[in-house]
C-alpha cells in the first residue's frame, strides 16, 4: 500500500488491504488459541486478554500517528502505512523462538518429550511441570485422536451447545454497536455540533479509553471470572447506549449543545465497559470451552462469524443513521440485552477449569453420557 500513491493505483490499496485482512483473520484464530494453550490454567484469562491489550496499543498508536499534526497528511500517509513493516518483521523473527504449544505436541503429535521441553521453556526449568503433564495425559486418554469437523460440531449435542455458547459472545461483540462508534465516531459528532478538529481529538480518546479498560481487565479477569466480567461490561454498554440515545433526543428537542459533551462521556463509558468484557473475552473463551481435538474448528467458526458480523455492521450502520437517525443504536441495545440474558442462562464459568472439565459440564447438561462416548464413532480411536 505504501507504493500506491507513487503508482497512482487505488487497486494496490485494495490488494494490500485484502492481504492484511487475511493475515489479521488468521491471527484472530491462531493468536488467542496459542496463548490459551501455553498459559497455566490460573493465568489463562490474563494471557488471552494480553493479546487484546497489545492490539489496543497498536490501535492507539495508529490513531496518534494518523493525526494531521503527525503523519496524517497527503504527503506522509504512505510512510504511515509503511510503518506496519516494523512490527511485522519483529513478529516474524520472534516466532522462530516460539515452540509449538505443549498441548498440541502432547495430544495431537503424541510427542511427550517435546511437550515437556516446551513446558519447561514457558514455565522455567526450576518449575514442577508434572501436574500439567498429568492433565495432558488425562486429556489424551479421553481424546478420540480424531479431528472434529464442522458437521461433527453441529451434529453432536454437547459440542453443538458449546459452539452456540462460544459464538454468542462473538455476535454480541460485533453487534454491540462498537464498530458503529469506532468507524463513524468523528462524523457522528461533527453532525452533532463538534468541529472536525475537536472531533478528531475526541476520537483519540476512544483509543485511550479502550486501552485503560483492557488494562483493568488484564488484572481482574482471573480473579473475578469470565461470566461476571462479561455481564457487568455488557450492562455498562447497554445503559451507556440507552443514555447516549436519550441525550441525542434531548439535544434535538432542546438544542442545548452541552448534551454533545455528555454524549462523548457516555461514548467513553461504553468503550470502557466493552474493552473490559466483550473486547477481549470472546477471543480466548472459545479455547476454554473446547478440548484440543475440537478447538481449532470451533475457534475458526467463531472467528468467521465474528468477522461476518463486523462486515454487516459496517454495511448497515450508515443506513440506520439515515433511516432512523438518532435511534440508530437502539437495535444494538436489543442485541446486548439478548446476549446478557443468554450468558446468564447458558455460559458456564471457565475460570480455573480445564477444557476437559468444561466439556464434561456440557456432556452432563445435554444428556451425552459416558456410554455414548464409546458407541459414537467420532469418539472411537482410529
Amino acid at each position: 500500500m505504501m507504493f500506491s500513491k507513487m503508482a497512482q493505483s487505488f487497486e494496490m490499496i485494495i490488494a494490500g488491504r485484502f492481504i492484511i485482512g487475511i493475515a489479521c483473520g488468521a491471527h484472530t484464530v491462531i493468536g488467542p488459541m496459542y496463548l490459551s494453550e501455553i498459559a497455566p490454567v490460573s493465568f489463562r484469562g490474563a494471557a488471552g486478554t494480553l493479546n487484546q491489550f497489545v492490539i489496543v496499543i497498536g490501535i492507539l498508536l495508529s490513531q496518534i500517528l494518523g493525526l494531521p499534526q503527525v503523519m496524517g497528511t497527503a504527503e506522509l500517509w504512505p510512510y504511515l502505512l509503511a510503518l506496519c513493516i516494523i512490527p511485522s518483521v519483529i513478529h516474524i523473527i520472534l516466532l522462530f523462538t516460539c515452540p509449538e504449544s505443549p498441548t498440541y505436541l502432547y495430544i495431537v503429535k503424541g510427542d511427550r518429550r517435546r511437550s515437556e521441553n516446551a513446558l519447561l521453556y514457558f514455565r522455567g526449568h526450576d518449575c514442577d511441570i508434572h501436574s500439567e503433564l498429568e492433565l495432558l495425559k488425562n486429556e489424551t486418554e479421553h481424546s478420540s485422536r480424531r479431528k472434529v469437523n464442522v458437521c461433527d460440531l453441529l451434529r453432536i449435542p454437547h459440542l453443538r451447545w458449546a459452539l452456540i455458547v462460544a459464538v454468542v459472545p462473538h455476535i454480541g461483540q460485533q453487534l454491540s454497536g462498537i464498530n458503529g462508534i469506532l468507524y463513524y465516531f468523528v462524523s457522528l459528532f461533527i453532525s452533532n455540533g463538534l468541529t472536525k478538529e475537536i472531533a478528531s481529538y475526541a476520537n483519540l480518546g476512544t483509543g485511550g479509553t479502550i486501552l485503560i479498560g483492557t488494562f483493568v481487565s488484564l488484572f481482574i479477569i482471573d480473579r473475578q471470572g469470565r461470566r461476571p466480567l462479561l455481564m457487568f461490561g455488557i450492562l455498562v454498554c447497554l445503559l451507556s447506549l440507552l443514555l447516549f440515545t436519550l441525550t441525542l433526543i434531548i439535544k434535538q428537542v432542546t438544542g442545548i449543545n452541552e448534551f454533545t459533551i455528555l454524549s462523548i462521556v457516555l461514548t467513553y463509558t461504553f468503550l470502557f465497559g466493552f474493552s473490559m468484557s466483550l473486547g477481549p473475552i470472546p477471543w480466548f473463551l472459545v479455547s476454554e470451552l473446547f478440548t484440543q481435538e475440537n478447538r481449532d474448528t470451533a475457534v475458526s467458526i467463531a472467528a468467521a462469524i465474528n468477522w461476518l458480523c463486523n462486515a454487516i455492521v459496517a454495511l448497515i450502520f450508515p443506513q440506520l443513521t439515515i433511516y432512523i437517525g438518532i435511534y440508530a443504536f437502539i437495535p444494538f441495545v436489543c442485541v446486548l440485552l439478548a446476549v446478557l440474558i443468554f450468558i446468564q442462562l447458558y455460559l458456564p464459568e471457565t475460570k480455573g477449569k480445564t477444557p476437559a472439565a468444561v466439556e464434561a459440564h456440557f456432556m452432563h447438561l445435554y444428556g451425552f453420557h459416558e456410554t455414548e462416548v464409546h458407541e459414537n464413532p467420532i469418539f472411537t480411536d482410529i
